[in-house]
């Protein structure tokens, strides 16, 4: 509970998260080798790559940092939006290049602190953006209205600033890189009628921060964006292919408890009955056998070919409609029959429809 109110960094974060980022960047906590580090840059100890002394803190945020690192938590996503990008601290920035930190002290990083008050990705961009400006000339006595705010701030060099800021971005890993491809509006919309609904399968995380917090985190992090998968719509001449799904279990609570789902195919050249026993690894509860259900039909229909599924209970129905993006915030941690809503998730990404 302590990590994700914590992490909760909308505007109601609590108080005390704030007091906590103060106290990890505090003199007290500061290793001697990094002591030259300006204070003004320590924002934000889990999204930055300085570091805090542990046997120096309050034996509740001593205990704050060993549950994280218990749980291997970092910032991870498939594709944040431009907006969580943008909110990033750009100083030791925790997913850039090593060199990123070697652009700290330089007289022009020391006037984007002083001056322009530079501390976000989302500021960096915007100065930077000012070099692709027509009217800007790339030299520091441009008279462009944008270096004319420079230097009304106090800059003396806004080109150089303007180029510094680009620099800090270029040393970015392409996902956490606001200026990349924005996927997240490529994405398609969901489609949505009377009787049916689309299975949300987008893959950009929205909200804040602290909604890229993941826990049980392993492998190396991923630098690399996800492209996300776009779905053909309907034309008028097609006809779907409708699945109607049932999951049943036998002998419930006892050792040799089995499930199983029952599917009624509605091809237009005619209507096929199948049934198939659940995978032991997948579990032996209705619910399981309905979602193998699920995963059957997909894989009874050609890729690109209209789908769509009916299943027999609500829960199955709110829990693909509603609750995945909760799921995978939460890495699926202590969900019944995770193994078989993944691989249901992961076969819906891949279709074409």
């Amino acid at each position: 509970m302590w990590l994700k109110s914590y992490f909760n960094l909308s505007n109601d974060r609590a108080l005390w998260g704030k007091i906590a980022d103060a106290i990890f960047a505090g003199p007290k906590a500061t290793p001697g080798e990094q002591g030259n580090i300006d204070p003004r840059v320590k924002r934000s100890y889990f999204e930055q790559s300085w570091e805090t002394k542990i046997t120096a803190l309050p034996e509740s945020l001593k205990k704050l940092l060993q549950m994280a690192r218990s749980v291997n938590m970092r910032l991870e996503s498939w594709n944040p939006s431009k907006e969580i990008k943008r909110s990033r601290q750009i100083w030791f920035h925790g997913d850039a290049s090593p060199r990123l930190r070697l652009l700290n002290n330089s007289r022009a990083a020391h006037c984007l602190k002083e001056r322009h008050g530079l501390l976000t990705v989302g500021q960096a961009e915007d100065l930077a953006n000012h070099l692709e400006k027509h009217e800007h000339f790339p030299w520091d006595e441009c008279e462009c209205e944008h270096c004319v705010k420079a230097e009304e701030l106090g800059c003396k060099h806004p080109h150089t600033c303007f180029s510094k800021a680009k620099e800090l971005l270029d040393m970015l890993t392409p996902k956490w890189d606001p200026r990349k491809s924005d996927l997240e509006e490529s994405e398609d919309d969901l489609v949505t009628s009377k009787n049916w609904n689309e299975i949300d399968t987008r893959i950009t995380t929205h909200g804040t921060l602290g909604d890229v917090a993941r826990i049980f985190m392993e492998g190396p992090t991923s630098k690399s964006l996800v492209p996300p998968a776009h779905k053909d719509r309907c034309q008028p001449d097609e006809s779907p292919v409708m699945v109607i799904v049932g999951g049943v279990d036998n002998k419930r609570g006892e050792v040799e408890a089995r499930s199983g789902a029952g599917l009624l195919i509605k091809r237009p050249e005619g209507i096929e009955e199948k049934s198939f026993r659940t995978p032991e690894r997948y579990g032996n509860s209705a619910p399981a056998g309905e979602l193998y259900g699920v995963l059957k039909a997909i894989e009874e229909t050609e890729p690109d070919q209209p789908l769509n599924i009916e299943v027999q209970t609500k829960a199955t129905v709110e829990l693909l409609m509603k609750k995945i993006p909760d799921l995978e915030d939460r890495g699926y941690t202590g969900i019944p029959n995770r193994k078989i809503i993944q691989k249901v998730l992961a076969s819906v990404r891949s279709r074409k429809h």
